[in-house]
Order: C-alpha cells, then sequence, then structure tokens
C-alpha cells in the first residue's frame, strides 16, 4: 500500500461539506420528531454538528447495510408513527412528517451501520488462528471455573427463592405432576417428565413438598450454568486469534462465498484490528454478562419451561457451529449425534423449537448441497480430510433433519395419544387473528351482516369483546372464545374463522396493523417498557406449595431491586434488557455476514434465532420476556459470529 502523504483538495472537501448538509438536517428532523425536542432547543445546534461530521463522506453501495437500515428504519416508524403524527389535524402534514422521518431515520440508520461495517471489517487485517494444542486445557477449566462461578453467584438467588419461582405455569404443571388434572400438551411434556423425575428424587429425601420442588429447581440451576459455561467456551475458543507469526492474506475475490467457494477453515478467516480486540474482550464481558446481569440468576431458580428451553437452545446452537465451523469442536461423528440429541431436544421443549427447526431445514440442506456441488470441483491438491469434509455433506444433513423431524413428530402426535395427553385446542393458536378482530369490534371497525353473524357463531355476545380486549394480552381475547362461545365450532370451522378474518382485515387494515403492533412491538423494537424478571415467589395454589426464603440477608434484596432497577434508566445498560435491541443485533449480524461473501455460512448460526424470532411475530399470546430470554441468553454470542466474517474485496476499497 502507498504510504505517501496526499494533500486534500479543498474543492473536494467542500463538496463533502455540502453533500452532508441535506441528509444531516432531514437525519436531525427526524430525531426531533421521535424524541419530542422542540425547534428552539439549542442542543439541536450541537446535534446539527455532530451529524455534519457524520455525513461528511457518505458510504459506498453495501446493499445488505441498506436494507437492514431500511428494516430498522420501518420498524422505528411502524412502533412511532402515532406518535410522530399525534400533533398535526392535516392529512398532509401527517403524510409530509411520516415521508421526513421516513428518510431522515433511513440515512441515519444507513450512516451509523455502514460506519460499524467499517469500523468491523475493515482493511487493517490480522488473520485468525486454530486454536493451538495447548490451550485444550485451559479451554476445559473455562467450562469448569465459569460454571463454578455462576453456580456460587446463582446460589443465593436459589436459597431467597427457596423452594423456587413458581408461576401459574409452573403450579398447573406440578398439578399434573401429582395428578390432580390431566396432562396436557399445552406445557411441554418432556419438561413435565422432568419436573416429576426431579420431584420424586427429592420426596425420597423428605415428606415436604417444598424440599421436593427445590431438588428440581437446583437441577435446573446447574444445568443453565452448565449451558451457559459451555457457551462462554465456545466463544473463548471462536476469540483466540493471533497477529504473530501470520503470513499476509491473500487475496480473495468478491464473489467467494461458503455457498460458491471451497469451504474455509477459520484459519483462512481475517478480521479487522478493532474486531480482534472485540473478540478478545467478549470471552470476559460474556462471564460478567452471565454473573451479573441479574435475569439470569432470576430464571436459573424460575421452576418453568423457558430456562429448559434456553438451554437447549444454548447447547444447539454450540453443536451447529462445531458442525459450520468443524474446526473448531469435536469430531463429526459425535457432533451428529448431539445434533440430533439437542436438535429433539430442541423441538421437544417448545412449539417454538419445533417451527424453527423447520424454518432451519431448507437452508441447512442448500448449504450440504452446495458444498456436495463444489466437491466435485476439489484440486488433486487438496488433503484427503479436505475432500471428506464436503462429501456426502447434503446426505448427512437430510438424514439427521430428517431423523429429528420424524421423531419428534412421533413424540408430539401419537405417542402423547397413546399416552393420554391432551392437546391443546385450536384456539390457542390463533393469539394474533383474535387480537385483530378484538381491536376492530373494539375500535367500531366495519363489519358487514354476515361478519357479525360469523362471529358470534364463536363468541356468543360480540359486544362483550370492548369489555375484556387488552392491547397487549392475547389470553383474553382467547379466554372469551372458551368462557362465552365455542371454541368447538371453531375446530370445525377453520376455513370459515381465516375468510372472516381475512375480509374484516382488508376492511379495516388500520385496527389490524395497530392490534399486532401492540401485541408484538417489544420482540422487534428496542424502546419498550415491560416488567423484567421481577417475578418473585410462589403462586397461589390449593396445595401446600409455598415461598420459604432461606436467606433473609437486606443486602442482597436491596442489591437485587438495585439491579432491576438499573436496567430501566442506565443508558447503554438498559439496552442489553431489551428484546428488540437483540433482534437489531442479529439482523445486523446477518448484514455483516451477507456482505462479506466469503463467510455466509457463518448466517447459518444465526438462523435458529432469527427463526426463534419469526415464530414470536406469528403467533406471541403477549410480549413476555420469558419469550424472548433464549435469544437475549445467547446475546454475546449473536456479537461474535459476526466478526468472523471477511470483508469482501468492494467493502475494504470504500472503506479506502
Amino acid at each position: 500500500m502507498n504510504d505517501r502523504k496526499t494533500t486534500a483538495n479543498p474543492s473536494h472537501q467542500q463538496r463533502g461539506w455540502l453533500s452532508a448538509v441535506l441528509p444531516a438536517f432531514l437525519a436531525l428532523w427526524a430525531i426531533q420528531f421521535l424524541t419530542g425536542m422542540t425547534v428552539r432547543n439549542p442542543l439541536t445546534l450541537v446535534l446539527f454538528a455532530a451529524l455534519l461530521l457524520l455525513f461528511r463522506n457518505m458510504p459506498g453501495k453495501l446493499i445488505w447495510i441498506h436494507l437492514a437500515a431500511a428494516l430498522f428504519a420501518s420498524l422505528t416508524l411502524y412502533s412511532e408513527g402515532g406518535r410522530i403524527t399525534a400533533a398535526f389535524t392535516s392529512g398532509l402534514f401527517r403524510v409530509a412528517s411520516l415521508g421526513i422521518c421516513a428518510i431522515g431515520l433511513f440515512l441515519l440508520y444507513d450512516r451509523l451501520l455502514s460506519l460499524a461495517a467499517g469500523v468491523l471489517m475493515s482493511d487493517s487485517m490480522v488473520s485468525a488462528v486454530k486454536t493451538p494444542g495447548k490451550h485444550e486445557f485451559v479451554h476445559r477449566h473455562v467450562l469448569l471455573c465459569v460454571f463454578l462461578l455462576l453456580v456460587i453467584l446463582w446460589f443465593p438467588y436459589y436459597l431467597y427463592e427457596y423452594p423456587g419461582i413458581l408461576s401459574p405455569d409452573g403450579i398447573v404443571q406440578l398439578e399434573q405432576v401429582l395428578g390432580v388434572r390431566p396432562w396436557n400438551n399445552h406445557h411441554p411434556v418432556l419438561h413435565t417428565l422432568l419436573m416429576a423425575l426431579f420431584f420424586r428424587v427429592g420426596s425420597l429425601f423428605s415428606d415436604n413438598v417444598n424440599a421436593a420442588v427445590s431438588c428440581y429447581t437446583f437441577a435446573q440451576l446447574l444445568f443453565h450454568a452448565f449451558s451457559c459455561a459451555a457457551l462462554v467456551s465456545l466463544i473463548t475458543k471462536l476469540s483466540h486469534i493471533s497477529a504473530k507469526d501470520t503470513p499476509s492474506s491473500p487475496t480473495i475475490s468478491p464473489r467467494q462465498s461458503a455457498f460458491n467457494s471451497k469451504p474455509s477453515n477459520l484459519s483462512d478467516m481475517n478480521v479487522s484490528d478493532v474486531s480482534h480486540r472485540i473478540l478478545h474482550c467478549l470471552p470476559a464481558a460474556a462471564v460478567l454478562y452471565y454473573a451479573l446481569f441479574p435475569y439470569h440468576a432470576v430464571y436459573a431458580v424460575y421452576a418453568g419451561k423457558d430456562t429448559p428451553f434456553t438451554d437447549i437452545t444454548l447447547l444447539f446452537l454450540i453443536v451447529l457451529t462445531h458442525l459450520i465451523l468443524p474446526e473448531t469442536g469435536f469430531g463429526k461423528v459425535i457432533d451428529r449425534i448431539l445434533f440430533i440429541i439437542t436438535g429433539l431436544l430442541f423441538c421437544l421443549l417448545r412449539t417454538n423449537g419445533w417451527y424453527a427447526f423447520l424454518f432451519l431445514t431448507p437452508a441447512l440442506l442448500i448449504y450440504g448441497w452446495l458444498l456436495d456441488h463444489r466437491s466435485g470441483k476439489c484440486d488433486a491438491s487438496e488433503s484427503n480430510a479436505r475432500r471428506r469434509l464436503v462429501s456426502g455433506a447434503f446426505l448427512s444433513w437430510l438424514w439427521m433433519c430428517v431423523l429429528v423431524i420424524a421423531v419428534s413428530s412421533l413424540v408430539r402426535g401419537p405417542v402423547y395419544d397413546r399416552a393420554g395427553v391432551e392437546r391443546s385446542d385450536f384456539v390457542e393458536s390463533l393469539c394474533v387473528p383474535l387480537q385483530q378482530l378484538g381491536r376492530t369490534v373494539t375500535e367500531g371497525g366495519a363489519l358487514t351482516e354476515e361478519d357479525q353473524r360469523t362471529l358470534s357463531e364463536f363468541i356468543n355476545r360480540p359486544e362483550d369483546i370492548s369489555l375484556v380486549y387488552d392491547p397487549v394480552f392475547a389470553d383474553m381475547m382467547k379466554e372469551i372464545v372458551r368462557t362465552n362461545g365455542s371454541p368447538e365450532w371453531l375446530e370445525q370451522h377453520k376455513g370459515e374463522f381465516f375468510s372472516l378474518w381475512l375480509r374484516v382485515g382488508l376492511r379495516n387494515p388500520g385496527s389490524y396493523l395497530r392490534a399486532y403492533a401492540d401485541l408484538t412491538r417489544a420482540y422487534w423494537y428496542p424502546d419498550v417498557e415491560y416488567e423484567m424478571a421481577i417475578i418473585d415467589g410462589v403462586a397461589p395454589n390449593s396445595m401446600s406449595f409455598a415461598w420459604t426464603p432461606h436467606l433473609h440477608s437486606r443486602l442482597f434484596v436491596k442489591w437485587k431491586e438495585i439491579v432491576l432497577k438499573l436496567g430501566t434508566f442506565v443508558p447503554l445498560y438498559g439496552l442489553v434488557w431489551s428484546m428488540g435491541f437483540c433482534f437489531w443485533i442479529l439482523i445486523f449480524g446477518a448484514a455483516l455476514i451477507l456482505t462479506a461473501r466469503q463467510s455466509r455460512r457463518l448466517l447459518l448460526i444465526l438462523l435458529p434465532g432469527l427463526a426463534l424470532y419469526l415464530t414470536l411475530f406469528l403467533a406471541s399470546p403477549v410480549a413476555e420476556y420469558r419469550y424472548g430470554y433464549p435469544m437475549l441468553a445467547a446475546l454475546p454470542f449473536w456479537i461474535i459470529v459476526p466478526l468472523l466474517a471477511t470483508p469482501e474485496t468492494a467493502l475494504r476499497s470504500h472503506l479506502q
């Protein structure tokens, strides 16, 4: 690279400043609309000056970054559009304000994401090297040390919440364990069986039901600590890069990718100097994340289905990473066995996992087919190990995925039916459609006589909908069907129901969009307030389960209150509590990987998280933190994976 200093062209600099004025002004205007900052606020001058510096050098064409920016701008407008236009009565001014915000937000997000991509994937390179064998002993101890640390730090929560945090769902599962109510697959049967197992083990040592429940809670704490420690161990492996004794990086064609070129090892990947530093800091940051953020400790002692599913999600991600990046993990045979086991548990512990696995399967099959397609083009000089790596990939992914889907389908269907497990009713899967119909009725939307007649078939008194409708809680609409309607009619007339839903939606799109936004906003937009990990004790029940704290330290209680409160008002720290922000990180990470074409196989590792979010977008009963916890628990992992991507030549030339 030429190190000679060049003299900046004054006319070019002047054009750069002039070209930054309009984007900076539009971005400032959008920020004012969004935050409520008045036009006479003197801080607008400071903000405008900062935006001028930001937009001074506009980015080149980074299509995936542009698409991510457009998505973020659209989600922001979808969430905040009503508040932005509330100050105007004229339709023209409302449309104009939304248009200004759309352009300004797109420009702002696009510039910020482009700068972030530039910092993470710049031309200043160091090369990742395979972890030396001398570190294997250390890696094994990373798992053990982090596990013990988390158990020690979380144990006070176990004593304070003894016998464990039991929500109404947990009480229902324990009632199934004790035979008080019949088994139902509304709660994962496999998880209820686990609760029954540890409850029986605890009963061998004590006749006290609280002691029996505490046996399950402690086992869950250990498993949660192990899963988080295992992910930290993987992050440590991925973060071991070095610039020492590394040959200069070969030139890479912009068209090379994991899907249309020979699969590369991690030792062939390049990351920027900034990424290098972030990678080195991530293991320690991940340990602090699990150790100090209180919601991990709370969910460790939360005796419900959400924590085991979170743990299996983390382990599934680890195994998937070993298969996509085989140089990071075990041998291929053990990886395949673990993929089948974790995949089955992923599908059986939550319905979300079942649909997410179905979403992931075609991508894995395409990846395997492309690896096989490239195997025919291997050079004679390539090693036998490389040939074995790519040969038969499609068949391997096919039989593994088919086996997981077939066995989980068999268990969820005939096995549960034979065991007498009741199935959830059809109403349970209609959260979003029922909410949209309820919102339309509540707002006095346009319904024909035919619509009213069909609605009254499954809700006896449609006029009562406005009395129970809750914008953020779909269970109210489900219960009015069950208690004041006919779930059986819905089971038998699914086509008529969806025809009604479609007809009403076409006439009342605004009501449908508002209903959907209120129900799911917390999953796709960061700036949403909701309760986080504040649950305590045992829900009311007719049995003898009771909250009996074994730790009565005021210092611990005050510490718990403070760390939970900090997430509501400390800048930046509060973002880590946001399910919507985690989704944005996944989208930005996917855009980075797609931009760095050589490493697109890394996108497969992000797909389970994106698929889980998709299931929440389509069928969320309520925007509760526990539904998003599997993705939040993997937050350090979502950060490190895109940093392994290699920038393509076009990106590097733009950054120069």
